[in-house]
């Protein structure tokens, strides 16, 4: 190859050379004036090649290609390169290590220069390059594009007027038919031919009429008819939650608080029309509004930019309108994404909303019912053949043809059509209603009172607009019945929206809002409604004159047929009335209305054609053609939606509010991926239980999802019964109370019973048994086996310190040149502590580390474990988290106690085969010996069931894992039960770390040093004392619950009146509240002073529930303590990295708590991370 590659400087240029010399002699002489050919004339630019003869073309590109070399190498990286593109390059992205767009490159540059493949491979590459990227940008960057607009523009940055309010309705289908408009028949006859409701049908799915009462609320979020021009459209094409929130910058201002906290005010939402739907359709819609405003909240607690003020600043308007604004904005879009994810794709005929439940396309296509979390999703970034992206964000704009579509009334239940029957009696008394006319309706509701707000004067939609599925809504007309609606300025829109009533509730007059049981009444009624069939003859008496108003105005706006609406949609045409509809007395009375099925109009032949049957996809079960076409409309909405799209984004929602609207694509939350749910349970708690049928299926009537569940064989997980309100909380705070509480345990029981037994085959363990027998019994066995003499506490404060150590000196690293080390104090150290400490002493899970690779857990798996059995029994307050906390926590206690009763049959020397083999292979796993495990065998020997002592083993390991790293908000915990609490034990050191640690606290840190370097058993004793008051000032639960078995009065000392409570009721025992209580800490309680009396304090409990962990803290804390602060110029790290990422709040109107937030942005109440600096 090298004497080749040198030839051409010889022999063969020489050869090249005289073949030109003789194509040369050969060309004639140039004719153009200049005397230059054609080739020599031609501009630089253009690389024109030079005009050579055959051979020395020939010998150049056998030159060129030695030159350039092979133009592919056939090695193992290249075919891997190429396999990977094809497996991944569709999928999860290519894999660019393997360096194929490199070898591309190559490939072309080797091609001979101008060959027709190099040319193909080069457009091939640029094309592939171009559509990497969209032409032109979806979207920008700043304020102006980072939210929605009141009125929906700018959401096509390029087209700002696409989907806004007040444009004009898009027509999707041209009509091509024909048809003079006096040859169609009178819409009155058509009702009474094909609509009028004939007997009822009830849904063959088992859908409630709330399922109808949700898709109201899309449907008024995308069609409002202007009155005065049928061919605007005054609210935007978008799935905004304009019904919520208005579609006007007045509109929306009518509706908001505007005090700097992003507020709407208390049940209030800004569309009247939803006051003339059956009451499930505005009950829902204010679970929305309280949704908006605890979003609001958790941003302004969050404040994840440290910009936010709170309180907010009332001296500086602008400052406190730019905050309002904000808040405002990051927690609108996540609301109406609830909307889209309550639209459960598991039903994908149902409607596609944006705001928070599948369950609502899960009912859609029926996949519900049958435990499939599958959710159609339309929102993700795609890519076509030729990597050409599918277009997102690019705008929306309704059409006629589907604000047809939408106009459900065959489904209207038989409660909703009584109640639709009574308003209009009100409006219409004593007139039938096959004699109110057209003209007569429009009269009667003219004003602003129909589809109008107080900020809206243009008034009020049509009436077939206002009157879309599911129909009227009541509390506008006038008590006196006379037949009037409110339409004067005095009226119902001339109030702010904020004292809008309707259904006879009434405004708390403090706080404004509604009974939460009140709603939840209403709610659940439309559960039980079963919702009738989509059929020809199914429409309700009293909906004649809305139906003959949606004849007429569809045929004002001149939509196409039937016919030419199917294959415009890409489906088949229909030949007959027949193969229309199969019915022969529909399809007679059809043809005798139209004669021929080209001449059937869209409207009525969408309402009146044969309807689906329910099974597997199909459960909406509308017409054909409605049920094709809704899948269309639902995926250009959301998909076309900017804001659901490209602009959904963590930046403009925050981390944790984009968090909170992710879509959970499996059956791990109870509902098979729905998310109604998460709104019912989070926005009306006491009202629903976390395994509710109610909540969780609302969509279905209980008959039907009750066979569903029985079917599936998961019944038994459900509460099918209709719910029952939880009791009331009573708080109790003053020490006194507090003491009296916990010491009285036949009065209040512990709370977490349930839980505990869960997790235990029914059994539980004894800090949850307030019987003394059984509490005792267990609690002296377990309290032998891990104390049997004086020295195991001191054996085990060792262990706590050293092990604090070697985390610090394992887990540290160095700043590039300086004498400095960083460590994360918290995710590094203190959670780990405990984890090392069950690991090796109590349970023996096999951890894998570096001394220990073999094992099957990693420490932060093993800390996780902890934290969700910990949590699970303590801490699930929240109905919404209430199934997936269950869930995880029984996957992890079944594995925990796999490994615990391997080890204890081993520790007993069980001869089978099978124990034998697990012995080994846990021996293996945890890379220990059998006999390294004495709490185990202590507890093995006592002869009691293997299942009995793991489950006590259990108890010992939650309440002794999570708990040295937290100091907050296990605002709902127990600390008194815990018996060892090393789950708490790590919130503490955490807690207690970052107490000392702060500036703030410098004397006390410096004394806690001084003691440190002392180590003597006075000074041992001041550093436990410190300990104590962290953990009274900043506890690490905000405090505890209890139930009342007998009515009782709970004295509160110093004074003051007894707390009176009733059996049933829940106590909150703040425990945060009683270590600040003046009585016994003096007038200023922040003070700390370690040489408080110890029964001072009562984050261990007091009386029988009293935590061994008392003694435990005692004795391993300080080792713990001294580890940390004996590090040199110990301090926090620069900026948020050194300190806890929590926020705070208040529990029971006085308590105050607080929460954090991990690097996942999940709001947990356990600190995940805090990195400190020390000099080495």
């Amino acid at each position: 190859m090298s004497q080749l590659r040198q030839a051409p400087s010889s022999f063969l240029n020489k050869i090249k050379n005289a073949s030109d010399l003789l194509h040369l002699s050969s060309e004639s002489l140039p004719k153009a004036p200049d005397g230059l050919t054609d080739t020599e004339a031609a501009p630089t630019a253009l690389n024109k090649p030079a005009d050579h003869g055959v051979v020395y073309k020939l010998i150049d590109d056998i030159q060129g290609a030695i030159q350039r070399g092979v133009p592919v190498e056939l090695n193992e990286q290249t075919v891997l390169a190429v396999v990977d593109a094809l497996r991944h390059g569709k999928t999860v992205g290519v894999d660019d290590r393997y360096m194929l767009l490199e070898k591309l490159f190559t490939l072309a540059a080797r091609l001979p220069p101008g060959s027709n493949v190099q040319s193909k491979l080069e457009n091939a590459m640029v094309e592939f390059l171009w559509h990497d990227l969209p032409h032109p940008p979806v979207t920008y960057l700043g304020k102006k594009y980072a939210h929605r607009t009141a009125d929906g523009s700018f959401n096509n940055i390029y087209l700002p007027d696409l989907g806004k309010a007040g444009m004009p309705y898009a027509r999707s289908v041209q009509a091509k038919n024909p048809i003079p408009y006096s040859s169609l028949p009178d819409p009155g006859m058509i009702f009474d031919y094909l609509l009028r409701r004939d007997g009822s049908v009830p849904h063959p799915s088992g859908i409630s009429s709330l399922l109808f009462a949700f898709a109201n609320i899309i449907i008024h979020s995308l069609f409002k008819t202007d009155e005065r021009t049928v061919s605007i459209n005054n609210t935007s094409s978008y799935l905004d939650l304009s019904p919520l929130y208005g579609d006007s910058e007045a509109a929306q201002k009518s509706v908001r608080v505007s005090d700097g906290r992003g507020l709407l005010f208390e049940d209030t939402f800004a569309d009247s029309r939803l006051l003339l739907m059956p009451p499930s359709t505005p009950a829902l819609l204010i679970i929305f509004s309280r949704n908006h405003n605890y979003i609001a909240t958790k941003l302004l607690q969050i404040n994840e930019q440290g910009t936010y003020r709170n309180p907010p600043p009332t001296n500086d308007l602008a400052a406190l309108i730019t905050q309002d604004d904000e808040i405002f904005n990051k927690a609108r879009p996540s609301t109406p994404f609830l909307l889209l994810f309550v639209s459960d794709w598991d039903a994908v005929e149902r409607h596609v909303s944006s705001t928070a439940d599948t369950s609502y396309i899960g009912a859609i296509l029926g996949l519900s019912k049958t435990g499939n979390p599958w959710r159609l999703d339309p929102l993700e970034e795609l890519r076509g053949k030729g990597h050409e992206l599918l277009e997102r964000g690019r705008g929306n704009a309704v059409s006629v043809e589907f604000n047809l579509l939408y106009r459900w009334h065959a489904t209207i239940s038989a409660p909703d059509a009584a109640w639709t029957e009574d308003l209009m009696q009100k409006i219409f008394p004593g007139t039938p209603w096959d004699s109110i006319t057209t003209t007569e309706f429009r009269q009667r509701f003219q004003g602003p009172c129909f589809g109008a707000t107080a900020a809206s004067p243009k008034g009020a939609d049509v009436p077939p607009a206002a009157f879309m599925r599911p129909n009227l809504g009541g509390g506008v007309f006038n008590s006196s019945t006379t037949g009037t609606v409110r339409g004067s300025p005095s009226g119902l829109s001339a109030a702010p929206p904020s004292t809008w009533t309707f259904n006879g509730l009434r405004r708390d007059l403090q706080t404004g809002r509604f009974d939460d049981s009140a709603l939840a009444n209403i709610l659940q009624n439309g559960t039980e409604a079963v919702a009738q069939a989509f059929r020809a003859r199914g429409t309700p008496d009293v909906m004649r004159v809305v139906e003959m108003l949606a004849i007429e105005q569809s045929r004002s706006w001149g939509v196409c047929t039937l016919n030419e609406f199917r294959q415009f949609l890409g489906l088949k045409a229909y030949a007959t009335f027949e193969e229309w509809n199969p019915n022969p007395e529909i399809a007679n009375a059809a043809r005798a209305l139209y004669s021929h099925i080209d001449r059937l109009e869209l409207y009525v032949g969408m309402q009146a054609e044969d309807s689906k049957k329910p099974g597997p996809g199909a459960g909406l079960c509308p017409g054909y053609t409605i049920s094709r076409a809704i899948l269309a409309d639902a995926v250009a909405l959301i998909r076309g939606d900017r804001f659901y799209t490209t602009d959904f984004t963590p930046y403009n929602l925050s981390a944790w509010g984009f968090q909170d609207c992710a879509m959970d694509k499996t059956d791990a939350n109870g509902a098979f991926g729905g998310g109604i749910g998460k709104l019912l349970l989070r926005n009306l708690p006491s009202n629903y239980s976390y395994n509710s049928t109610y909540a969780l299926f609302p969509f279905y009537t209980p008959k039907t999802i009750s066979s569903a569940l029985q079917a599936l064989g998961l019944d038994s997980q459900y509460a099918l019964d209709r719910p029952i309100k939880t009791p009331r909380v009573v708080s109790v705070n003053s020490w006194a109370g507090v003491t009296a509480v916990l010491k009285d345990y036949r009065t209040f029981n512990v709370k977490y019973g349930d839980a505990v037994r869960a997790l235990t085959n029914g059994y539980g363990f004894f800090i949850a048994w307030d019987a003394p027998p059984a509490h005792i019994a267990d609690r002296d066995l377990i309290q032998k086996a891990l104390f049997p003499d004086q020295n195991a506490l001191l054996g085990y404060g060792t262990f706590y310190g050293q092990m604090t150590s070697q985390l610090i000196r394992e887990k540290s690293f160095s700043l590039v040149g300086q004498a400095l080390r960083s460590i994360d104090i918290v995710q590094e150290v203190l959670n780990l502590v405990p984890v090392h400490w069950i690991s090796h002493h109590i349970a023996g899970i096999p951890m894998k580390t570096k001394a220990n690779p073999n094992g099957a857990y990693t420490e932060q798996e093993v800390y996780q474990f902890m934290e969700t059995v910990f949590s699970f029994i303590f801490l699930d307050l929240h109905p919404e988290t209430g199934w997936i906390l269950r869930t995880n926590a029984q996957k992890v206690a079944t594995i925990i106690l796999t490994y615990v009763q391997g080890h204890i049959n081993a520790l007993r020397g069980r001869t089978n085969i099978d124990s034998q083999i697990k012995g080994a292979a846990l021996n293996y796993l945890s890379g220990e010996k059998k006999d390294e495990y004495p709490f185990l065998r202590r507890l093995a020997e006592s002869g009691r069931p293997t299942d009995i002592l793991s489950y006590n083993v259990l108890g010992v390991i939650v309440t002794s894992s999570a708990n040295y790293a937290q100091s907050d908000y296990s605002f709902h915990i127990i600390i008194d039960e815990w018996e060892l609490m090393d789950p708490l034990r790590c919130i503490a050191a955490a807690q207690i770390v970052n107490f000392y640690i702060d500036d703030a606290r410098a004397k006390e840190r410096a004394e806690i040093i001084k003691l440190v370097k002392q180590n003597t058993p006075e000074g041992n004793a001041r550093l436990q004392g410190y300990v104590l008051e962290a953990m009274r000032l900043d506890p690490q639960i905000p405090g505890l619950f209890r139930s009342v078995i007998a009515d009782a009065d709970i004295q509160q000392g110093s004074g003051m009146s007894p707390i009176k409570v009733q059996k049933g009721d829940s106590i909150f025992v703040s425990i945060r509240d009683a270590g600040f209580d003046r009585a016994i800490f003096g007038p200023d309680p922040t003070v700390v002073d370690p040489t408080r009396p110890i029964h001072y304090y009562t984050m261990f409990g007091v009386g029988m529930h009293e935590c061994l962990g008392r003694w435990f803290v005692q004795a391993t804390m300080p080792h713990v303590i001294r580890s940390v602060f004996s590090l040199k110029n110990i301090r926090r790290a620069p900026g948020q990295a050194g300190k806890l990422n929590r926020f705070d709040y208040t529990l029971f109107g006085s308590t105050p708590a607080s929460m954090f937030m991990d690097s996942r942005a999940d709001v947990t109440p356990w600190p995940s991370s805090m990195t400190l600096l020390y000099d080495v």
